[in-house]
């Protein structure tokens, strides 16, 4: 993504490996410029990008497979442009869906920093965007029984972890953030 002077987005484009894909963007995206690419060996058809977001790929052939195309969109990112990326974290999160979608790599925080900085990125902020979510994955996989007190417990916890990881992100007004919890 480039955009101009005013905010506006006067170059929108991408590649996917599937055609699949593609045919699916070019129904969401008319105007954008999609073609055929390969992350290990991507064609940057649009120079000095602003925006380049990347959800769910370099997982799919893996870090060290990936890292030659992560560092060329990089080289076409302008200075101060931003790069975001989506990857599934935690190797004993593995499953049957990672089977499906070709998983060949889970990330760790400690091994998507060392890849982002590799490809010449400085990270800004680096977060499990389904924290919250995350004990509702973690339950069955200890084997606990699901229950209502439990979930209650777990809706608390998350809540007030959910806050505080957050808590710079919330806008703030001159009052302090006042959290109340009822158990029943």
């Amino acid at each position: 993504v480039r955009f101009d002077e005013r905010g506006q987005i006067p170059a929108l484009g991408g590649f996917d490996f599937s055609e699949e894909a593609l045919e699916f963007a070019r129904e969401k995206a008319p105007t954008a410029e999609l073609y055929p690419g390969d992350i290990c060996d991507p064609e940057v058809r649009t120079r000095d990008l602003d925006l380049i977001i990347s959800m769910d790929v370099l997982y799919i052939p893996g870090a060290e497979r990936a890292a030659a195309g992560l560092r060329e969109l990089v080289r076409n990112l302008r200075e101060g442009g931003l790069f975001i990326v989506n990857l599934p974290a935690l190797d004993w999160l593995y499953s049957e869906h990672d089977i499906a979608v070709h998983t060949s790599e889970r990330f760790t925080r400690r091994r998507t920093m060392a890849m982002l900085e590799d490809a010449g990125l400085t990270v800004e902020l680096l977060s499990h965007r389904l924290c919250l979510l995350f004990p509702l994955v973690l339950v069955p996989r200890l084997g606990l029984v699901r229950t209502a007190f439990l979930f209650g417990l777990l809706n608390v916890a998350v809540a007030l972890i959910g806050l505080h990881i957050f808590a710079p992100q919330l806008p703030r007004r001159g009052r302090a953030l006042k959290v109340a919890a009822v158990l029943v």
